[in-house]
């Protein structure tokens, strides 16, 4: 009786509390993640950035950060919360048993591995800003459908995610911090607060410039939103722009003062100038021609959102919910970002819109955010593969560093075609990837034709 009672009451709490009890899952399941794994390789320059600010060196005027400032301001934040608060004054280490690992042709092992309390602090706050993008979505889906459970089942989603669980514990990247603004922009334009959304917009280009290219949508939503009222466009788009401008000047204020602004947009021109520029193995081979694929691509990509955009308007006097074709085409523009075969990360802008779209309007997009969710998880894995446990190493001493290197080794050893273990599986997951990224596409045609089978029939 009193076990059956117990899982009655366990059942009923959770129904009325779904948000508590997927946040505290996530968060064990996170928080174990986050102490066992560890990739060094970037999340190192986060310490080495720290380094340089407490050193009065601020941003750009030593090598180590490559990104715009709005990143900056947040590791700035961190390093002054890890020092005065938690006393965290040791970012990393050196491992001597680990030095070999330097010696292998796949250049992402880091020979500095960031200790556990300092990488915990920098993967607590991509948790909390992968919370806020989870509630942003449960507010998206319950204000749309008025489904609770639809509502709770979007959060989870992206909370218990396992591409944004490797990438905000494992990896410590913050391309979240752009999915955040990114979706706030969405929100506030559907809200019609288009200051707020200029100024959102504005941090998610300069955090990450990915959503840069969906602003050919935005522009189309406003116009659609004001029932094509071109004085009543002009006032709202103005706002828009007006708020983005705000935001870019306190952003960028300080590099305009110290004359920086060059520095802070190095990294997209150092990328340009690497194509082509010392190839030494397969590997590196096809990222150098990756690159230039990527630059030719551009003129596509760019003639595809605009060709969305253009769709999007001229399709206002649908009778079907003007958001809900918003976030159709969001989905649709997000998707046509990555044409290449993108780092796993970058995906993380389209899978807020697939889930979306999948719980409001189209349940048939599920097997590709099925294979969103996984497949560029598994990528980044073995992109990675065992200096996520450098750590586990020389810190917790729970895995031997005969284990990582040996693993190294296999990785590095040479298969067919003169590539190694580590090009091949990576070049069966990128083109996974790829497929997972095109399923959006053949799910759309695939969707278009069925319905107009269904149309056709209807009036026949």
């Amino acid at each position: 009786m009193g076990d059956g009672f117990g899982a009655s009451t366990i059942r009923q709490w959770v129904s009325v509390h779904p948000l508590i009890f997927l946040a505290a899952v996530g968060l064990i399941i996170r928080s174990l993640i986050s102490v066992l794994f560890t990739h060094s390789y970037d999340i190192a320059y986060w310490g080495y950035i720290i380094e340089n600010i407490q050193s009065n060196s601020g941003l750009y005027e030593l090598p180590g950060y490559y990104y715009t400032p709005v990143w900056g301001y947040f590791i700035s934040s961190i390093g002054f919360v890890m020092n005065y608060l938690f006393g965290i004054d040791v970012f990393g280490i050196e491992s001597d048993s680990l030095i070999p690992s330097q010696d292998v042709s796949w250049e992402y092992y880091m020979d500095l591995v960031t200790t556990v309390e300092f990488s915990l602090v920098f993967k607590a706050v991509f948790t909390l800003i992968d919370l806020a993008i989870s509630y942003v979505l449960y507010l998206m889906v319950m204000e749309r459908t008025g489904d609770r459970q639809k509502a709770s089942i979007a959060f989870g989603l992206w909370f218990l995610c396992p591409l944004t669980i490797y990438t905000s514990c494992v990896h410590a990247m913050f391309d979240g911090l752009s999915v955040l603004t990114l979706l706030l922009t969405v929100y506030f334009l559907m809200k019609g607060n288009y200051l707020l959304a200029g100024c959102s917009f504005s941090m998610a280009v300069l955090s990450k410039f990915f959503p840069a290219y969906l602003i050919f949508l935005f522009v189309a939503y406003i116009l659609v939103k004001e029932s094509g009222d071109i004085r009543k466009f002009a006032k709202s788009l103005s706002m828009s722009i007006l708020g983005a401008a705000v935001m870019f000047l306190v952003i960028y204020t300080p590099d305009i003062v110290n004359g920086t602004i060059w520095d802070s947009l190095n990294f997209v021109f150092n990328r340009v100038d690497s194509i082509g520029a010392g190839e030494e193995s397969f590997w590196d081979s096809l990222t150098s021609n990756g690159y230039t694929i990527v630059i030719m691509l551009q003129p596509v990509i760019i003639f595809l959102e605009v060709l969305l955009a253009y769709y999007y308007q001229k399709g206002r006097s649908s009778k079907s919910n003007n958001n809900d074709r918003f976030m159709m085409y969001c989905m649709l523009g997000a998707t046509s970002v990555f044409l290449w075969t993108p780092a796993p990360t970058y995906m993380m802008i389209i899978i807020p819109f697939v889930i979306y779209h999948v719980l409001v309007s189209d349940s048939r997009y599920k097997l590709s955010l099925i294979a969103l969710l996984i497949v560029p998880t598994l990528y980044a894995i073995v992109m990675h593969n065992f200096s996520d446990l450098f750590a586990a190493n020389v810190f917790l001493h729970i895995v031997s560093p005969e284990f990582i290197l040996n693993g190294i080794e296999w990785l590095d050893s040479v298969t067919i075609l003169g590539m190694s273990n580590q090009s091949l599986i990576n070049l069966i997951l990128g083109a996974l990837e790829t497929l997972a990224i095109y399923s959006v596409f053949i799910t759309y045609v695939r969707n278009r034709r069925m319905d107009s089978k269904v149309v056709s029939n209807g009036s026949a």
